[in-house]
């Protein structure tokens, strides 16, 4: 198993700002991130963080896409091209820690939002489906990266729409 959450939600992020941005959809290579991040402290399939794989993406002036740098679930060295480049970004916005007002705010003007999660709990490993609620669910001890697409209510409860990567 490769433990690449940071690189999915990253790269959800960034097809989520390039396809506002440029009118049309891209998919980027996580494979990338994961390969070519570890210089900036992420650990390739042992974890990351993604605002340091933002932080590659920057500095590197590109990401490749994923049909040039496809997924291997394995940590290889860096193979990134700047021909097959799908996008780039110049800079990142961190959200405030648990504001949700802010989270909605980013998530309804700029698109889809890399977060971090608990998903050390077993009523979040074994969820299956409605909306989720767990009380055993930490919100300092975050090991797992999503992405928030999107927000709503249902039954009079709000809730958040996240995209996982497994």
């Amino acid at each position: 198993d490769c433990g690449a959450s940071y690189a999915f939600a990253a790269t959800g992020a960034l097809e989520g700002a390039s396809a506002l941005a440029n009118d049309k959809q891209v998919t980027l290579s996580e494979q990338n991130i994961i390969d070519c991040s570890v210089p900036y402290g992420n650990h390739g399939c042992s974890g990351g963080d993604t605002y340091t794989a933002f932080k590659y993406v920057i500095d590197n002036s590109g990401i490749d896409t994923e049909s040039s740098y496809s997924f291997k679930g394995k940590q290889s060295s860096c193979q990134y091209n700047n021909k097959t480049s799908g996008a780039s970004a110049t800079g990142v916005v961190s959200i405030g820690y648990g504001s949700e007002s802010d989270l909605l705010a980013a998530v309804a003007t700029v698109g889809p939002v890399a977060v971090a999660v608990d998903a050390n709990t077993n009523a979040f490993r074994f969820y299956q489906s409605g909306v989720f609620d767990s009380s055993s669910c930490s919100s300092t001890k975050l090991n797992h990266a999503m992405l928030v697409t999107g927000y709503g209510s249902y039954n009079g409860k709000d809730y958040w729409l996240l995209k996982n990567s497994w």
